[in-house]
């Protein structure tokens, strides 16, 4: 859900414990796709796409397993435009990613 620039995403409470260190992973795998565009290694983008995707969904980030299923296939595909443009959405999805649990 977007709301003035913000995307709030609605988390199980019973995972909250583990956000901080979910998040600090996130961003982590972040620096390694951004690492992995400016070598043009669409294996590696591939790869983070699919854990992004699989993580995203998984913990409930729906944003954020789209975005990661986005970069997966953009990766298959060796769009190396459509990977840069995906992980700039990832970066603006975390930015102003707010995170309510329920």
């Amino acid at each position: 859900m977007v709301e003035k620039g913000k995307v709030i995403e609605i988390i199980d409470a019973d995972l909250e414990p583990l956000i901080l260190k979910f998040m600090s992973n996130t961003q982590r795998e972040l620096a390694e796709l951004r690492k992995a565009l400016a070598e043009e290694d669409f294996s590696t983008v591939q790869r983070l796409g699919h854990n992004t995707k699989g993580a995203g969904f998984g913990y409930g980030f729906k944003g954020m397993g789209e975005l990661g299923k986005s970069i997966e296939q953009a990766a298959r595909d060796q769009d190396a435009e459509g990977c840069v443009s995906f992980v700039e959405q990832l970066e603006e999805y975390l930015e102003f990613l707010e995170i309510q649990y329920e």
